[in-house]
């Protein structure tokens, strides 16, 4: 009888060590899961951080190019002006060339 009684506590020791043991195995990967989580996050954050920077820099790109294009464009515009100014100055230089008396 005693050993049967033996035998039974120490299978019921077993029972209680494996449960035991699971547990630890369930927290450990609990814990290593959330460690990648917190890992990925952090990851996540660089990477928007990294999008932000690049976007504002695109942003950034994109108003100096239209402030070039405008300048140039004005510049083209005052330069056509003044093309239209000459022009119409010979013209009338011209003409009133043609109506002096010779």
């Amino acid at each position: 009888l005693k050993t049967s009684g033996a035998s039974e506590h120490s299978m019921e020791s077993l029972g209680l060590s494996r449960v035991h043991l699971e547990s630890d195995v369930v927290e450990h990967v609990s814990s290593c899961n959330q460690q990648i989580l917190r890992d990925q996050l952090a990851q996540s954050h660089v990477i928007i951080a990294n999008l932000i920077r690049s976007r504002d820099a695109i942003r950034a790109e994109l108003k100096s190019q239209q402030t070039l294009h405008q300048s140039v464009l004005e510049e083209e515009r005052e330069r056509h002006l003044k093309e239209i100014a000459t022009f119409k100055w010979e013209q009338e230089w011209e003409q009133h060339e043609q109506n002096a008396p010779q």
